[in-house]
Order: C-alpha cells, then sequence, then structure tokens
C-alpha cells in the first residue's frame, strides 16, 4: 500500500525490515558481557516476577508472566530492533529470575513486616527494599508522596547491544527500560501492599523511559 494511506516513512519501514531480520537469523549464542547475561537479565526476570506475585498470582503464575515478557515484549520485541534475539537471555532470564525473584519477593515481605527496618535501621531497610525491587519501589515513593495510588504497577528491563559507527568504531550501548503505567489516583486508603491486589485489567495511559549509556554519554527518552 502507498505510503499515503500507511502513513509508514522509509525509515520505518527499514527498522520493521530489520527487525524481522533478526528475529528470523535468531536465536544466538551472543558474546555479550557475562555480568549482563548473568546478573542483569536475571535481576530484571525477577523484576517482572515480582510484579505479577506482588499482584497476587502464584509462583508459577509469575513465572510463566516474566517468560512471556521477556521473550515477546523485550527479547523478541524492543530488543530485536537492534539485535538478534539471544539464546542465554530467553533461558537465563526468566529462570534465574524466578529464583531471584521469589527470594527477594519473600524477602521484602520479611522486611515490611519488621516495619520496613533492616538491623533497627530505617536507612538500611528503604536502601534494601530499593535493591530489592527498584521499580516497584519508586512507584511506592510516588504514591506516599503524592498520597493517592497514581502509579498502578510498573517493570524494567536491561540490555546492551553494540552499533558499527561510520567511521568503523564500534558504540556499546547499555539500555535500561523503566515502564509505569498511571491511573486517576485513588485515595490514600487505597495504599495497600502490591500483593494484596490484582492488577487492574486496564490502565489509563503509561510512560517509558528508557536510558541508553555509550561513548556518547547517558541519553533518556520518554514515550
Amino acid at each position: 500500500m502507498p505510503e499515503s494511506i500507511t502513513n509508514w516513512e522509509k525509515q520505518d519501514i527499514k527498522l520493521m525490515n530489520k527487525w524481522w531480520d533478526n528475529v528470523r537469523s535468531g536465536p544466538v549464542w551472543d558474546r555479550d558481557d557475562h555480568l549482563i547475561n548473568y546478573v542483569g537479565h536475571p535481576y530484571f526476570g525477577g523484576v517482572y516476577y515480582q510484579a505479577a506475585r506482588k499482584s497476587g498470582y502464584r509462583q508459577w503464575d509469575a513465572f510463566m508472566y516474566s517468560t512471556l515478557m521477556s521473550t515477546f515484549y523485550w527479547e523478541y520485541g524492543i530488543e530485536a530492533f537492534a539485535e538478534v534475539p539471544s539464546i542465554q537471555d530467553l533461558v537465563v532470564t526468566p529462570t534465574l529470575g524466578w529464583v531471584y525473584g521469589e527470594w527477594a519477593f519473600n524477602k521484602e515481605k520479611e522486611i515490611r513486616l519488621r516495619g520496613g527496618t533492616v538491623m533497627g535501621s530505617d536507612a538500611l531497610g528503604s536502601t534494601a527494599l530499593f535493591f530489592l525491587d527498584p521499580v516497584d519501589s519508586l512507584g511506592r515513593g510516588v504514591n506516599n508522596i503524592a498520597g493517592k495510588e497514581i502509579v498502578k504497577a510498573g517493570t524494567g528491563f536491561v540490555g546492551v547491544h553494540s552499533n558499527v559507527l561510520r567511521n568503523g568504531d564500534v558504540e556499546t550501548k547499555y539500555q535500561m527500560q523503566v515502564q509505569y503505567a498511571f491511573g486517576a489516583g485513588e485515595t490514600a486508603d487505597g495504599l495497600k501492599a502490591p500483593s494484596e491486589k490484582k492488577l487492574p485489567a486496564t490502565y489509563r495511559r503509561s510512560r517509558h523511559l528508557r536510558y541508553c549509556w555509550g561513548k556518547r554519554g547517558l541519553r533518556l527518552s520518554a514515550a
């Protein structure tokens, strides 16, 4: 169909062709840094996992949610625009994400039952809660400040890919994407622990924040 009907520009078509080429070429064994493959990806796989667990889902259901999100939303979705899907990421992210996510989910409950403290310290408690699930912690912080449940849910992911520049140099980009779903905001009485609620069937709007770090420095984009 002509561009006047589809409203697709040539750049959009090239981007979709690149995505399709990457999808057809994979999955492959990638050469990314071990810290990214075996620490970063499982960590954010655990973030996906906890998003489901805190919404009341059982371990197996949360694992399936994490698997679907890391596979189709990230590996064959967003990241496939930049590189061929990775065998390690498809296996390691949901599997180790399950292990880490379940441990972090229970550890967070323990801390909150102690009043949010670690060794009697509020500061250590807040720090621990943040690193156990940074995406959820930021969302909770916004809700606590506003006194309303503005942030409904959040997920995040980290990735790395290399681009060959025109001068022949290779630029490695470390990308972290964080996504939040926002609602109109209920009263402060609605600020229950995420584990006591189900994910809403619909959201009013969502916001994507993308951080890219390469030789050109840190870039932040929002959509």
